[in-house]
């Protein structure tokens, strides 16, 4: 791996104000601009080209991660205890689970990975690869 991976926490509730529910991710919303009629709750994500993953939402019904790998870095194998769904958004994902051999992901491709799988990632091409992990809680 070429870069050191960073992970950046959920985000948290914006400082402006105690009663304010806009999580910190979204400070740069103007959070009081319709205060009286959002009821939605937002969360920003990097767009930018070093390695890294953020956790986005952890709700009890879902979890949301979102994952920059630049070229030629990986994520080395490791347990996924529940079901998860990649989406791979930018690059080309390089996705080896148990012993099956690495398999080619694009822009566009949704990948369900069964509980109790060992998985590894990693960025293949010029462009850094960008992913959503969706994981839902009850499974």
């Amino acid at each position: 791996m070429r870069s050191p991976l960073r992970w950046r926490p959920p985000a948290r509730p914006s400082p402006c104000a105690s009663s304010c529910s806009v999580p910190m991710a979204a400070s740069s919303i103007d959070c009081h601009a319709k205060e009286s009629t959002m009821i939605e709750q937002t969360y920003l994500y990097s767009i930018g080209e070093k390695t890294e993953i953020e956790m986005l939402v952890q709700d009890p019904l879902v979890r949301i991660n979102h994952m920059i790998l630049a070229p030629g870095d990986a994520i080395p194998a490791h347990p996924t205890s529940s079901k998860a769904f990649l989406v791979v958004t930018d690059g080309i994902l390089g996705l080896t689970l148990d012993t099956q051999e690495q398999h080619k992901y694009t822009k566009g491709s949704i990948i369900q990975i069964p509980a109790n799988t060992s998985l590894s990632l990693t960025c293949l091409g010029d462009e850094p690869m960008r992913l959503f992990v969706v994981k839902p809680e009850a499974c």
